[in-house]
């Protein structure tokens, strides 16, 4: 009885890992990392649908999602579809108007931030958001919606040049 020889395949070498918040492939596809049901992904949007992957694979290396940060958005589920950006912006008006009592054409500044801060990579340069007024106006509440609505807002009151810089290295935020 003879032995029975197995052929074997050459394994490949596993692709170094690296973890990011962001993605964006050769096709200009964006990639998000988020918590899903408490396990990290990366959210994208393929033909106006969202979709969810675990990780991505390029020529020389593994993109594995980074979530292990306060900025990572938290999903239950994937969201059914796409929103315009008028609805955006009435749903934002209205998170505003909820919360919020000032003028109208103050809110509206504060939602056109808000919305703007989604498409940053559109602009050459990225604004800060002062706000400022006497005791009890509604600054901090103010601040601490447009952190939970914008994108990757980073909160911070009475902060001096040393400590801005402090901050915006450690949310690696390019000035």
């Amino acid at each position: 009885m003879g032995r029975q020889k197995t052929m074997s395949t050459p394994t490949q070498p596993a692709l170094p890992q690296r973890k990011t918040f962001t993605y964006v492939d050769e096709n200009s596809t964006i990639y998000e990392s988020i918590l899903l049901n408490g396990k990290p992904a990366f959210i994208y949007v393929d033909n106006g649908v969202f979709k969810c992957i675990d990780s991505l694979q390029n020529k020389v290396e593994e993109i594995l999602p980074l979530t292990d940060s306060l900025n990572v958005y938290i999903f239950k589920s994937i969201p059914s579809s796409l929103k315009t950006k008028q609805e955006l912006m009435d749903s934002i008006m209205k998170e505003l108007s909820t919360f919020l009592i000032m003028t109208e054409h103050n809110k509206l500044i504060i939602a056109c931030f808000i919305l703007a801060s989604y498409f940053q990579d559109k602009f050459g340069a990225v604004p800060y958001l002062l706000l400022s007024g006497e005791t009890d106006t509604g600054k901090s509440d103010a601040e601490k919606i447009v952190n939970s609505l914008g994108y990757r807002s980073v909160y911070f009151q009475n902060v001096t040049g040393p400590n801005l810089w402090i901050k915006i290295d450690k949310h690696k935020v390019k000035p």
